[in-house]
């Protein structure tokens, strides 16, 4: 029993053989589960998605303004989104023309290093040797070694100085013997130095960076993860074709002229319609560069025309080389209007060859640069959104909607996205991960019934059910990230090995399930605070950052902002929090370390509990307040709230004072969130238009190749009650918002009214019907490709939609 007197709720006990990928007893999942998430789920699991009201989104900032009706994402140019880079700025899509050709006899003026570079003319200019003073001195201090005797860096020095195998030697063989029956094998030659288990982050991404820098992207390194828990790093030699340097005093051939340019290529991406996963796939294939190589600040949502940055570490590859990789040269195709490519060739890529055109994408502005961008490098996003078919009591309505999203701000739930689109929630799959129920968390995410899923993933898992296992793995679609991943793996091993079996998920999207929870259990005490306490001023208990803890600068007018960034992966689809582990290396196992010492010791910022002083004395607002994500390094808000904590978790089956796992990838250190959120440079206007499918905003692509402005007219409901016939409403709002916020709460606030996708597929699907029986073209008529539903059948790891996930600094 808790101390908060809570007894947690029986795990779900359930034979491992009954749980095989093939058992065909999918409706008693929850069958002994009475309290909690899973008796929630129980009687319509894989049927439906969940509502609002399930994942704990309840409450308003202010009750008061009447709640009005409009259809978000009807089009895709009714949701615009603009990166907003570290500088404040707002990136647009510039140019789609190819870059400029550099000399080959000249290095690129974007290196600020090439003068520093430039070799003596002639025989006397020789490339260094990559076993050299600098690159000694950068092994030790990324390997941390305290000597030249430390045994790791004695390896890697052997590993360096024995050069790059030659192409013959690669392709040769060793044979060893068996140690027990005296047989003999047969393997390829492979030269790989692999580090000792590295724990923290950051010293392996310190290991991959120096590896770069150091010995000029000579080697490749990728971290692998043992089923233990236990990463190490594989350093192997570049793939790329070049003479074997030996020895500090090894000679070479001049080097290109590319390798004299910075070590990063970055471009403009805009995408229409096409998850975040599939387009970086997709141009990794393109590039034929593994996905590694490839980085970005944040994820974007799906369903809406998206502008971001996207960087590739280069290689050998100069900025026309991806120019043209990238580029829809055959074929004539390649335009980016999410369906409707109109013929326009710049820009667009072939999707790995084969003349196949992708037109939902378009890059431009590409450039040389020093380093790759990483998740989490923006301040946000700049939204453009359009609501269709509005409808609303009074003409004071939406203005008042309006003054109170930009004075007082919106509750900062996590919105619907986060969750998932599909009938198995990612939070169920995140509970039972955190309840170490490895076969429950792959029975979910195999569940063969799944209301509105693809043909093609119901024909696989189909197949996987009848015990057709080869057929079915070969027939899921690699859109399917985890589920691939598991049936690739039980093909292999055994079918009852399910922690090893979820330990070939990618552990981003691994996180992503157990972040959901996280936040499903933030949103239910958001909700809690709300209903009893309102949303007007802090109380005694509430939680605020220490002074000088809160990472977002004041003046810049985030002080509502995320306590901790939260990040966004390519791989996972959905915004992804990323956990600050305490910095002690004590936390190896369970009970090695107390909740309180690692809230004293993690990176986590300090929160204070506030008291009737610190109320009385109005220093602080309701702004101010924050609220933890369950974990081992977080302060709880004392009272009625803390003990909500404690009660949620209990009747799922967990400890709220024990977020230690054996698996120490799912032991959650937890963080803080602001409960309110100001969005920033709000603004709006009323819109008449006469189709559903007219557009009523430009894409910055639309903008460059001078398509015509949508013919808008702007309405004035206080100047006029009535609108013209056989005209209809549209409210227009631009917004910024910052890293890890949801738009779609913002927007439900506005609106105040459900924004899950079923209500509003249902919405469409009136306004269809209305437009149809006036006599008037349908979306659906007029254009093919933008009026998909907005449930469109993806599956479990696809079908989460990113609407602001940006940000979200992991």
């Amino acid at each position: 029993m808790s101390e908060h007197g809570h007894r947690p709720a029986k795990k779900q006990k359930i034979d491992s053989q009954s749980l095989s990928p093939n058992s065909d007893t999918d409706s008693d999942l929850f069958a002994n589960e009475t309290t909690g998430l899973f008796a929630l789920l129980k009687h319509h699991i894989g049927k439906r998605t969940s509502t609002e009201d399930e994942v704990g989104i309840h409450e308003y900032v202010d009750n008061s303004v009447p709640s009005f009706k409009g259809i978000i994402k009807h089009r895709f140019t009714d949701f615009l989104v603009n990166e907003v880079g570290l500088d404040g700025n707002v990136l647009h899509l510039k140019n789609v023309n190819p870059p400029p050709r550099q000399p080959q006899n000249q290095s690129s003026p974007a290196n600020p290093r090439a003068a520093e570079q430039t070799e003596p003319e002639g025989d006397a200019r020789e490339p260094k040797p990559l076993w050299n003073d600098e690159s000694m001195a950068a092994a030790k201090l990324f390997l941390g070694a305290q000597s030249d005797e430390d045994e790791n860096f004695i390896e890697f020095k052997k590993f360096v100085l024995a050069g790059k195998p030659e192409k013959s030697a690669r392709n040769k063989v060793e044979e060893s013997k068996g140690e027990n029956d005296g047989t003999t094998s047969t393997r390829p030659v492979v030269r790989v130095f692999t580090t000792k288990a590295i724990e923290s982050k950051d010293s392996r991404t310190a290991i991959h960076r120096g590896l770069r820098e150091a010995f000029n992207s000579a080697f490749t390194s990728e971290t692998r993860e043992l089923p233990s828990g236990e990463q190490f790093i594989d350093v192997k030699w570049a793939n790329d074709s070049g003479n074997n340097q030996k020895g500090r005093g090894a000679k070479g051939p001049r080097p290109p002229p590319e390798a004299q340019h910075p070590p990063y290529i970055h471009f403009t991406l805009q995408k229409t319609n096409k998850e975040m996963h599939d387009a970086l796939s997709s141009l990794a294939r393109s590039l034929k560069v593994n996905n590694r190589e490839i980085g970005t600040a944040g994820t974007k949502d799906k369903r809406a025309v998206t502008v971001q940055r996207v960087s590739i570490r280069r290689g050998r590859k100069t900025v026309e080389d991806i120019w043209k990789a990238l580029s829809a040269h055959a074929g004539g195709g390649g335009g980016g209007r999410g369906g409707r490519g109109r013929g326009r060739g710049r820009g667009g890529w072939n999707n790995g060859g084969g003349g196949y055109q992708d037109r939902q994408v378009r890059i431009g502005d590409v450039e040389y640069a020093e380093k790759g961008l990483e998740l989490g490098q923006l301040k946000g996003n700049r939204f453009v959104v359009t609501l269709r078919d509005v409808e609303y009591p009074t003409p004071t309505t939406i203005p008042q909607a309006l003054s109170v999203l930009s004075e007082r701000g919106f509750l900062n739930y996590y919105g619907m996205q986060r969750f998932g689109t599909a009938p198995v929630p990612t939070h169920a799959i995140g509970l039972a991960l955190l309840r170490s129920d490895w076969a429950l968390a792959s029975r979910l995410l195999l569940l063969v019934h799944r209301e509105g899923e693809g043909e093609d993933v119901q024909i696989a898992r189909t197949l996987w059910r009848e015990g057709k296992f080869e057929e079915g793995a070969r027939q899921m679609p690699r859109r399917c990230v985890a589920e691939k991943a598991l049936m690739e793996h039980y093909l292999r091993c055994d079918k009852t090995d399910h922690l090893s079996a979820i330990g070939r998920i990618p552990k981003n999207l691994r996180m992503m399930y157990v972040h959901a929870y996280q936040s499903y259990v933030w949103n239910q005490v958001v909700s809690a605070r709300v209903a009893t306490f309102g949303s007007h001023g802090p109380v005694e208990g509430d939680l605020v950052y220490e002074d000088g803890e809160n990472p977002i600068e004041e003046d810049e007018g985030e002080g509502s902002g995320e306590a901790v960034e939260e990040v966004a992966v390519a791989e996972g689809l959905d915004p992804v929090l990323e956990e600050v582990l305490p910095t002690l290396t004590e936390i190896i196992q369970p009970g090695q370390m107390t909740s309180s010492l690692a809230t004293q010791t993690s990176k986590v910022p300090k929160v204070k509990v506030l008291t009737k002083a610190d109320i009385e004395s109005g220093k602080y607002s309701i702004k101010d307040v924050v609220l933890p994500l369950p974990g081992f390094a977080v302060t709880y808000p004392t009272g009625k709230l803390g003990e909500m904590y404690s009660e949620i978790m209990s009747n799922d089956g967990l400890e709220r004072d024990d977020m230690f796992r054996k698996q120490k990838e799912y032991s959650m250190g937890g963080t803080y969130r602001a409960m309110l959120y100001t969005p920033k440079d709000v603004s709006y206007k009323i819109l008449l238009y006469t189709s559903p499918a007219q557009d009523l905003a430009q894409s910055d692509e639309d903008i460059l190749l001078n398509v015509p402005a949508p013919p808008v007219v702007e309405f004035d409901p206080t100047q006029s009650a009535t609108v013209p016939e056989g005209q209809h409403l549209a409210l227009q709002i631009e917004l910024t918002l910052g890293a890890g916020t949801f738009c779609t709460m913002a927007l439900r606030e506005v609106l105040k009214s459900r924004t899950a996708s079923a209500h509003q597929k249902d919405l469409t699907k009136e306004m269809e019907e209305r437009v149809k029986a006036e006599g008037g073209a349908t979306a659906e008529a007029s254009v093919d490709a933008d009026v998909q539903p907005v449930v469109d059948g993806l599956s479990q790891n696809t079908a989460v939609q990113v609407d602001q996930a940006d940000g979200e600094s992991l």
